[in-house]
């Protein structure tokens, strides 16, 4: 009895010092991929965003878009790389124009704060609206239209995987925002949009059938990549600005002013100081 106590108690120890041990390296597995986590985040924070970047991330178009008024026909185009075809050398002051953009709104937290600013530097800006936002916030979409800035369409509801399975949701869904807004907004009548993560890559099919549909797009080509990490810094944003304005005579400038969004706001005084230092004026795409 004895001799089989013992052996009952060895078979314990070595099953338990086999669960330690296993355990042990899983904690360290763990850390190890935590860590080369943390690397890959600080190389390239948009890496970090999953999800979030195939909704948000951003990028333009260099194809040329039928002509919007009043806005240079060389940054219709969306690139806002720097150094790009579309960019000008630089200008002298007083002769280089900012539009103001701001996308997925709005939002109870984030649109008021910079209506208010841009009321307060007597600036007007453009806004591309989600349509359900646009139904659960009707008071600011009616603010931003009497207050002067400019309202355009930015689907009904953002659903990428929905919007581009097929060039008729994208359309079916421009469409339900264009009814909203013509509810809210008596006599609305604009057929201007922006394309939910840009138009660059879409196929020309997508593009057709905006177009058809009597629809005009309109990209950027500066930006602050608000939405592309949570939190950015007004820093890390106003560097950004600084980047991807050089040598260009006129900005399309993307922002967001959804709910996530909530240090847009605090970077927006920042930003505009440094663009009239810069010499630009500030307008609403038209």
């Amino acid at each position: 009895m004895n001799n089989s106590g013992c052996e009952k108690d060895k078979k314990a120890g070595k099953i338990k010092y086999l669960l330690f041990a296993a355990g042990f390296s899983i904690l360290i597995f763990t850390a190890i991929c935590l860590w080369n986590k943390k690397a890959d985040i600080k190389s390239n924070p948009a890496s970090m965003m999953g999800t979030m970047v195939k909704k948000h991330l951003r990028h333009g178009t260099s194809e040329k878009q039928v002509p919007l008024k009043d806005v240079p026909e060389d940054f219709q185009a969306g690139d806002y790389e720097p150094n790009s075809k579309n960019d000008k050398h630089a200008v002298p002051d007083g002769t280089k124009t900012a539009y103001l953009s701001f996308d997925d709104g709005p939002s109870a937290n984030n649109t008021p704060r910079i209506l208010d600013i841009l009321d307060n530097y007597k600036i007007k800006a453009t806004f591309f609206l989600i349509g359900q936002h646009a139904q659960a916030n009707k008071d600011l979409v009616e603010r931003e239209w009497s207050s002067g800035d400019m309202v355009y369409n930015h689907t009904y509801d953002h659903n990428v995987d929905f919007i581009y399975k097929d060039p008729k949701n994208l359309v079916e869904d421009l469409n339900e925002c264009d009814t909203i807004l013509k509810s809210l907004l008596p006599g609305y009548d604009k057929k201007v949009c922006r394309f939910p993560g840009g138009s660059k890559n879409r196929p020309a099919v997508f593009k057709a059938a905006v177009a058809k549909a009597g629809y005009r797009y309109v990209d950027w080509n500066c930006l602050t990549r608000d939405a592309e990490v949570p939190n950015l810094s007004i820093d890390q944003q106003l560097g950004y600005i600084k980047q991807f304005s050089k040598n260009k005579k006129d900005l399309i400038v993307l922002m967001h002013d959804d709910s996530g969004e909530t240090t847009t706001p605090d970077a927006l005084p920042r930003i505009i100081d440094y663009l009239k230092s810069c010499g630009y004026a500030f307008k609403t795409i038209n």
